[in-house]
């Protein structure tokens, strides 16, 4: 995943040959543009990083919801930089 000095986001999928599901935002980039948006981003990475290993995992049909989100969510950001 490249994160772009002009751009606040990134994501990468292993649907488009990447190793993991992820996404990026720039910080530097919100910041300026949008302060609260930073905030934001900012307690849902501290919410995150709270997860561990050992929590009990979501169920199938969780993860799959979850999962088809990204999907679409890769399919419509791959539109927009097409």
């Amino acid at each position: 995943m490249t994160l772009r000095e002009d751009y606040p986001t990134a994501i990468a999928g292993v649907q488009y040959g990447a190793n993991l599901n992820t996404i990026g935002f720039n910080m530097d980039f919100i910041v300026a543009h949008d302060p609260a948006l930073a905030d934001k981003l900012m307690k849902l990475y501290q919410e995150a990083a709270n997860v561990k290993r050992s929590d009990p995992p979501a169920s199938d049909k969780e993860q799959a919801l979850a999962l088809q989100q990204m999907s679409e969510l890769m399919e419509e950001n791959a539109k927009g930089n097409a």
